[in-house]
């Protein structure tokens, strides 16, 4: 992977520093970090980015940017870090670009651009599907007896807390309220 231009700037808003992907902090590296910090220390936290609030945070817009932005930038002060799943990503594009939603959508080019920075960035966790992660979705799609309108937020509700993520930035709180283990913000 190829190291970003030294003009490319971080990702979430409020950050001057420049870095490039070699930093980018890992599930296993925030595990080992939590493991290790002191009863003194602040203990940051993952939050996992539903693709409403990601729209949110990126269209100026949107009824909920303001809002979406100063909750981005008072977490990401604090040192909290970001789990994005690449179905997020594609849904973001997928909004984004369209005419329908959006009263000035992005190119296609432009969203690919915008979504590559977030999975790149050095507040990004990258929350990949796991086998646990899919058994959980299975479960809960049975469990909750959810129709196919509900599975690509149920499966990334089980990504979510596969990863152990227990934050859940989204603007769609039903969405993830139903399962009993998410602190949801944002909406």
């Amino acid at each position: 992977m190829a190291r970003r231009s030294k003009s490319s700037r971080f990702i979430f808003p409020g950050s001057d520093r420049v870095g490039d992907h070699f930093n980018r902090l890992t599930l296993a590296d925030f595990r080992k970090r939590r493991e290790t910090t002191t009863r003194l220390e602040r203990c940051w936290m993952i939050h996992g980015i539903d693709t409403s609030f990601l729209v949110a945070v990126e269209l100026s817009s949107h009824s909920q940017h303001v809002a979406a932005r100063q909750l981005l930038l008072s977490l990401h002060q604090i040192g909290d870090r970001f789990g994005l799943a690449p179905q997020v990503l594609a849904e973001f594009v997928h909004i984004v670009t369209d005419s329908r939603r959006c009263a000035k959508p992005l190119t296609m080019g432009d969203a690919l651009d915008r979504a590559s920075q977030l999975w790149n960035a050095v507040e990004t966790v990258r929350l990949l599907p796991s086998d646990a992660g899919v058994a959980c979705f299975f479960t809960w799609m049975r469990r909750h007896r959810l129709g196919r309108k509900r599975l690509l937020d149920t499966q990334l509700a089980a990504t979510f807390h596969a990863a152990g993520i227990g934050s859940v930035l989204s603007l769609n709180r039903p969405d993830f309220e139903l399962f009993g283990c998410f602190s949801i913000q944002g909406s």
